[in-house]
This record gives structure tokens, sequence and C-alpha cells, in this order.
């Protein structure tokens, strides 16, 4: 919505930045902003015949630079502009998102009305005015800003004021009035849904709409042409794999892996395009992993490691991945296990939670009856029964948390009569 650059205005007083001053393309075509493009098309020449490129290359890429803002009457305007007001501009802004931070939203009201009345044309700060007067529930001028910014947009920028629309309303929770908005974009840009699928799937997550998500990007897929495919169109694979595992269509695992590996076989990438393709996989691939959703990102593995088969990070990666993944497998079975001891039981999931998942871990705690060690604590034989049976049936758990398994079976082992002892096998 804005640029996050914070600065403190009072800091800025004690220690002033060095100043940028640009480059004066007038002086270095030897003439003035007044100049009409004819005269600047006739310096350019009588500069290029004094420094030609082969005896004065830095001469001549200074005046080349020069002329190829200068030639093009829209170029030139936004040097202009940038010259006059470029720095002052800057400083509105820095001291406007100051206040967006502190969250001083009248404050920074006047900051950016301030640099729209420099520079009018300015969308991007039209739809921080926008996100502004949504904080502040301004809705008239929410919806003026909004409409100034698209009437003002060039045409390929309007898409990205509607999302810029949509990312507010999704913030504010309105998220039927953001689907609405994604709706209207998907009618006017079908072809850019890689720009909105996020938000697409956001808000469709927040309504529970979760078919939908599905349905739109298989429709997606199905529309693109089977003889002529592009390495862009990796996004679409990627969102269409995305969309499986938020939809939970996992029976169509086998269909969307073969057609997603089909698709990267018959690609003829150079080398840039290549490495966009693994940047987008292995990005899909690193998020996943970041919230441990290892199944989703045990496919995004497969299809690295069918572009890059010889590659040795990428196997110690999934070596890793498949440990991962086999615990994760481990503590699933423990979930249903229900002959597992209950403070066993708890106290497995309760330590895998803890470190992947916070969130899960505050849920799985909340639901543990209060009671739970009031009517498990005293039974010490049952306590190490439950832990050899998890060392014997679920031995990833066991040598993942062993110093905790061995010292909570130390700590019950005193309190065993001798028959006890003999029949328990640790």
């Amino acid at each position: 919505m804005f640029d996050n650059t914070w600065r403190n205005p009072d800091a800025a007083k004690k220690k002033k930045k060095p100043q940028h001053t640009m480059e004066n393309y007038y002086k270095i075509l030897g003439t003035t902003a007044n100049a009409s493009q004819k005269k600047i098309k006739e310096k350019y020449i009588e500069g290029v015949k004094a420094f030609p490129p082969e005896t004065h290359p830095e001469e001549f890429q200074k005046i080349r630079m020069a002329y190829e803002t200068l030639k093009s009457p829209q170029k030139r305007s936004e040097y202009d502009f940038a010259r006059k007001y470029g720095g002052k501009i800057d400083k509105i802004i820095d001291k406007g998102n100051y206040y967006l931070e502190k969250g001083q939203m009248d404050k920074a009201l006047q900051c950016f009305e301030d640099a729209l009345k420099i520079d009018s044309t300015s969308v991007q700060v039209m739809l921080t005015l926008a996100y502004i007067s949504y904080e502040l529930e301004k809705t008239a001028d929410f919806n003026l800003y909004l409409d100034r910014a698209y009437e003002t947009a060039p045409e390929d920028y309007k898409i990205y004021v509607l999302l810029g629309k949509t990312r507010i309303l999704v913030d504010g929770e309105e998220y039927e009035e953001a689907l609405s908005v994604l709706h209207e974009i998907h009618a006017l840009h079908p072809h850019h849904v890689h720009d909105y699928y996020v938000l697409f799937r956001n808000v469709y997550l927040e309504l529970d709409m979760l078919q939908n998500l599905w349905e739109m990007a298989q429709a997606k897929i199905d529309s693109l042409p089977n003889d002529k495919q592009e390495p862009e169109d990796i996004v679409y694979y990627l969102n269409w794999i995305d969309a499986m595992a938020y939809s939970g269509k996992w029976n169509f695992k086998g269909k969307v892996l073969s057609q997603t590996k089909k698709y990267l076989k018959s690609l003829k990438m150079d080398e840039e395009e290549r490495e966009f393709v693994i940047d987008s996989i292995l990005f899909e691939y690193e998020g996943n992993m970041g919230v441990h959703n290892y199944k989703t990102a045990s496919i995004f593995m497969e299809l690295l490691r069918l572009l890059q088969p010889n590659d040795s990070v990428l196997k110690k990666e999934f070596s890793l991945l498949q440990k991962k993944m086999a615990l994760r497998n481990e503590i699933d079975m423990i979930h249903k296990d229900e002959e597992l001891f209950p403070l066993v039981y708890i106290a497995a999931l309760e330590t895998y939670l803890k470190e992947h998942s916070f969130q899960a871990y505050l849920e799985f705690s909340a639901s543990v009856p209060d009671t739970i060690h009031e009517d498990f604590g005293f039974d010490d034989e049952g306590f190490a029964e439950g832990l050899a049976r998890l060392k014997k049936r679920y031995k990833l758990v066991y040598l993942e948390y062993q110093e905790m398994w061995d010292e909570m079976f130390a700590e019950k082992l005193p309190n065993l009569n001798r028959e006890a002892r003999r029949k328990i096998k640790y």
C-alpha cells in the first residue's frame, strides 16, 4: 500500500542525510530546460559527433542517457517534475509513512494530501490516501481517492488500483466486498490471475469457499494451450497445486502432479527461463516448509528433483523432508492411538506442536481436560508402560525427543515394584 521505510523526523534534524542531486540532462546536452524537442535532438547529434563512443565512451554514455530521457515528452515531463519537486515530495512521503507507522492517521493524512498537491497524478499517493481514509472511517473519501486513482492510472496499471482496494478491504475483514472486487478484476483481467490469486485464495479461505478456489485454479489450467506452453505458465501450475492442497482435493494429486510434470518436460528453456521456473517452485517449497506443511512441500520437492536430479544440496534437503514427513506421520498415528497412556499422548503432541505450530499447540492444550493430571498422575506404572509403548512403536518420535522421554522414565522407575520393572521393557 505504501513504502514501509520509516524515518523519525526528529532524528533527521540531528543528522542530515547527504542530498542526492539529479544529473542535469539539459546541461549535458548543452541546452536549457526551455529547449524545444527539435533543439534537444540537434544538441544530441552535436554531442555524439563531439564525443563518439569509440574515443569518448563515458561522455557518450551520459549524452545518450540524457537524450533517451528528454526525447520522450512523457519522460521529459516526469524528469522535470522530479528535478523540481523530487526531494521535497520524498521528504513529505517519508514523514507521512512515519506517522502511519505510529498510527497517527490524521497527521499522515495531512502529509499525503500535501504530497498530492505537489503531484496530482501520483496513483500511489492516492492509494495511500484511500487506505488512510478507510482507517479513519471516511467512506466517501475512501471511494473518492480510489476512483481518482483508477481514472488517473495508465491502462495497464488499473488492475493494481483494484488490487489495492481489495487489500484494504481484506485487511478490514470485509471479505464479501473484497470478493466482489476480485470478481470484477477477474472479469476485466482474466489473464492476470497470478497477480490476484493469493488474494482470491485468502478471501475464499475466510469465506470457506474452498470449492471455488479449486475451480478457479482448474479453469485456468484448462484454458492453457496444449501445443504452446511458456515458462511463465509455471505460476498457474503452482496455483493449481496450492488450490488442491487448500481445498483438500488430494484425490486429484496423481492428475495434478502428472500434468505438471508433463508441462515441465515439454518446456524448451534458456538458462534464465530455467532459473525462473526453478526459483518459482523453490519459493513454494520453502513457503510450505516454513509452516511445516510437509505434505504439500513434498509435491514441490518432486518437481525440483525432476528439474535438478543431480543437485547435491537438493538431495540433502530431500532426505531432511523425508525425515520430517515420517516424524509427522508418527505424530498423526499417536493422535489416533487410543491405547497410549493419556499423559504420554499429551506430552508427545504438545512437544511436537509447540515446535511446529504454536497456534495448534495452544488449541490442543486448551482441549485437554483440567483434571487429566489428577486422574492419571498417580499411575506411575501406566506412565512407564506408555513410555515403553512409545519407544517401541514410534521410534522417530522417541529419538527426536529421547532426552525428555528418558528423563520421564527415570523419574517413574523408582516408584515401580519389582514385578513392574521386570514386565516393562524400556
